[in-house]
């Protein structure tokens, strides 16, 4: 179907990338889509994967147990993010984004990562964000829906500002740098880039004695995180 769906595209000359949403449990176990790696790999291992983008959900990484900005993040990665649906998911009912926090995690990797309209107008495809906005059950007013329309912006352009100043101080990238410094030289660097064996690395191990581990402050990123 993704063959025949990618052939009519070319057909009638379709220029854009097709979306394809990454979604567990559907409806009530895993499927092969069933997150942003997995649908990735199917894309790579059919070669559709220049035809194919992926319409990323956040809500739904934590349904399995991963953090909220886990599939946006390794879909920006590969260069494969075509859209961010910013809907949260409350059991099985969507609902408009509320969570400031969530939202900035989201927005700074999207930018960071330049595949979004922040530089130049989606560099890996044709997307950028949904607001699906979609009021609780017992709100059935008209006014309802407009104001989960200014909820979501609201989430989503605080968590704009947020995202903007954090990458702006350059805070996380530095610490980051620090975290992963050994790479950049010596056995680190060799190690990084795949150009030693295992016998090496026991021989380095038996002239240099254990590795010095270091914490990797997790609590102070956390509050960092909070303090924007």
């Amino acid at each position: 179907l993704y063959r025949m769906a990618a052939q009519y595209k070319d057909k009638i000359g379709y220029k854009g990338h097709l979306l394809i949403q990454p979604k567990p449990f559907d409806p009530l176990r895993h499927q092969y889509e069933c997150d942003a790696m997995s649908t990735m790999q199917m894309l790579r291992h059919f070669g559709m994967e220049r035809t194919y983008k992926l319409y990323v959900k956040p809500a739904w990484s934590r349904m399995v147990g991963r953090p909220y900005h886990h599939d946006v993040y390794m879909a920006s990665a590969f260069r494969m993010l075509g859209l961010v649906d910013t809907a949260e998911v409350n059991g099985l009912s969507d609902t408009c984004a509320v969570n400031v926090h969530d939202a900035t995690l989201v927005m700074k990797c999207y930018m960071e990562q330049k595949t979004g309209s922040f530089k130049s107008g989606m560099d890996y495809g044709h997307g950028g964000f949904t607001l699906s906005c979609r009021v609780r059950r017992e709100s059935f007013e008209p006014r309802d829906m407009f104001h989960g329309m200014i909820l979501t912006m609201d989430t989503y352009a605080c968590a704009l500002k947020n995202a903007a100043r954090i990458l702006s101080d350059g805070c996380f990238a530095r610490n980051l740098q620090q975290r992963y410094i050994s790479y950049k030289s010596g056995f680190g660097e060799k190690l990084d880039k795949g150009s030693t064996s295992l016998e090496e690395c026991e021989e380095y191990i038996r002239n240099h004695g254990d590795a010095q581990v270091h914490s990797s402050r997790q609590e102070h990123h956390e509050q960092m995180f909070n303090y924007y």
